[in-house]
């Protein structure tokens, strides 16, 4: 990538990419757009179980050191899954179809699954009869509106979770250790868990890029990638650091009711982020008609939907990405000859 010649305040940068003849075709593309979708991947990829820890924990946490090298593999798969393009072989044929059922399932439970659980969080801070559905409402309804606003106001969540969340966790390794015996780590079971996570991912993310010029998306998409794996190191960095808390459902929170009431405050409303931008992403990709499916699978409750739903869907929907990565390279892959780029 090149800037252009006008310059840093000129808010726009130029962008070389192979083009059908074989020479290299110039995109212009705003930075702000970029920023906009870069903060927008984040946020969609950075939902409850991540800000709560349960996912640092379950997918690297217990592999020691080698975690690292799994939520390494994890942020390459999702940059390379998520720009994946339907092929035209694809189109109009049960392939199509069967991604698109596939995808609106697991859309419609990861948004399930994090309106219940505003709902459920919303009852533990406000004991009342009306607690949970109070909180589902109103975050049903504010994930809505900034679906429907362009990317600005969920990259606002996203920049807030993501500053939340560093402090946290940095707040976090002040701590004294808390130890406690981890398990064998193995690296094959750290990079098989790594692509796992990957792949879900990237299947949610997907979605969001599909409409969008393919230069955009990859440059977007690689920084987002670079940014989820920083916060993955810095939350196995810090369980690591306190192998303790791995015992807990939600070692984050854990860790922050030990730094006293200003950290648990951050904590919460870190969770409260991290459900809300997720939610919005999904309400975005699924469109006016995923609120009755979303309500419905928010009726079956956070762990329902996480234990049940999401290992099928998410590993469906991660191996059709790589059949379409692969029926890409086989034909030399899609080519974007997209030159100015407007806003998202």
């Amino acid at each position: 990538m090149i800037w252009n010649r006008q310059g840093r305040g000129s808010g726009s940068c130029l962008l070389r990419t192979p083009n059908a003849s074989g020479g290299r075709a110039l995109h212009t593309l705003p930075r702000e757009v970029m920023r906009m979708l870069t903060w927008e991947l984040l946020g969609a990829a950075t939902g409850a179980g991540l800000a709560s820890g349960r996912e640092v924990a379950a997918f690297f946490g217990d592999s020691g050191a080698w975690g690292y090298a799994g939520l390494a593999l994890a942020a390459l798969t999702v940059a390379w899954l998520a720009g994946a393009r339907l092929p035209e072989a694809w189109q109009g044929r049960w392939p199509e179809r069967l991604w698109r059922g596939l995808n609106a399932l697991l859309l419609t439970a990861v948004g399930g699954a994090m309106l219940a659980g505003a709902g459920e969080m919303t009852a533990s801070l406000l004991p009342s009869p009306w607690g949970r559905l109070t909180g589902m409402g109103a975050t049903l309804l504010l994930s809505w509106l900034l679906a429907r606003r362009t990317a600005s106001g969920l990259a606002w969540v996203s920049r807030m979770l993501l500053a939340g969340m560093t402090a946290l966790l940095l707040w976090a390794l002040m701590l004294p250790p808390m130890q406690a015996t981890l398990p064998e780590a193995s690296l094959p079971a750290g990079l098989l868990r790594g692509v796992t996570y990957g792949g879900f991912n990237a299947a949610l993310l997907q979605p969001l890029l599909v409409s969008r010029p393919q230069a955009l998306c990859r440059t977007s998409l690689r920084r987002a990638a670079v940014l989820l794996a920083m916060l993955l190191a810095l939350g196995q960095a810090t369980l690591l650091h306190h192998p303790a808390a791995m015992a807990y459902p939600m070692p984050f929170l854990y860790l922050a009711s030990s730094l006293g009431e200003a950290a648990s405050c951050l904590a919460w409303s870190c969770l409260y982020l991290a459900i809300l931008s997720t939610l919005s992403a999904c309400m975005k990709s699924l469109g006016g008609w995923g609120i009755p499916g979303v309500c419905g699978a928010a009726a079956l409750g956070f762990t329902g939907v996480v234990d049940a739903a999401y290992p099928v869907l998410g590993g469906g929907c991660a191996l059709m990405l790589a059949a379409m990565r692969a029926a890409a390279g086989r034909r030399g892959g899609n080519v974007e000859d997209v030159v100015n780029v407007g806003k998202p």
